[in-house]
């Protein structure tokens, strides 16, 4: 530690369902003391940065916006945490007792971006991502640092919980309307319909500008409307039926 240029924090904050989908980048603890994490001091070390900036949302002034390593604006949430764009493949790795016995590939690590970590199961530094069930703990450190370095970082903004409430609500709405007046395979078709359109639209954002929009919540909506509307339905045109039936037996 006396010999190491600097210092950071190597913690993640999984999702609340145990998967890691974020990461912090910045810790402030107390008034003017806020600390980078072991991927962001890393970038800025790499670029020959003395220092990062933080900029807030101008309405608030309060709520954290971005963080910005000279031209790389790095969007991140209130709570200063990276939305991760986690790769299709692992990063190259070079195996310690190569490091040790000094028969790895210098050309390899040179002028490069070099985490050292475990992926042993049994050293416990694994992590469940949306990939993978079990991902090495210090790839999520590299993939932050290649998210900042890419910038194509996914992006959450603030208004997605009004668009998503909006989505649960006008959906349910379509598909309560349409159980309730029109024939269940052109209601079935319907919520079909809602349920395409909300996943089609945050695929969309997603691919065009790296926006996530999780449109679980709007199916979600849909099935739990269909369902019981279809049931009162049925319901109500069986009641009708064996009173008509009593009336003329």
């Amino acid at each position: 530690l006396c010999a190491a240029s600097s210092g950071a924090f190597f913690n993640t904050t999984p999702d609340p369902d145990k998967v890691t989908r974020r990461t912090p980048l910045v810790w402030a603890l107390g008034p003017g003391r806020v600390y980078p994490s072991l991927a962001l001091e890393a970038v800025r070390l790499h670029l020959g940065l003395r220092q990062f900036g933080l900029f807030y949302d101008a309405a608030t002034g309060t709520r954290l916006r971005e963080i910005r390593l000279r031209d790389l604006a790095v969007p991140v949430d209130q709570n200063g945490c990276l939305l991760l764009n986690f790769r299709r493949h692992h990063f190259p790795t070079v195996p310690a007792a190569a490091v040790l016995d000094g028969s790895f590939d210098r050309a390899a690590v040179s002028n490069r971006i070099v985490f050292v970590g475990t992926s042993a199961a049994g050293l416990k530094d694994l992590v469940a991502t949306p990939f993978a069930a079990e991902f090495p703990g210090v790839e999520v450190h590299a993939t932050a640092a290649d998210n900042i370095l890419a910038g194509d970082a996914l992006r959450e903004q603030s208004w997605f919980f009004y668009a998503d409430l909006g989505g649960i609500l006008l959906g349910g709405a379509i598909v309560m309307l349409a159980a309730w007046r029109m024939r269940s395979g052109v209601s079935l078709a319907v919520t079909l319909a809602v349920g395409i359109a909300a996943v089609a639209g945050a695929f969309w954002l997603l691919r065009t500008s790296s926006q996530v929009l999780a449109p679980v919540g709007t199916i979600v909506a849909c099935s739990l409307t269909y369902t019981p509307v279809t049931a009162i339905r049925y319901g109500q045109e069986e009641l009708d039926r064996r009173r008509v039936r009593a009336m003329f037996g």
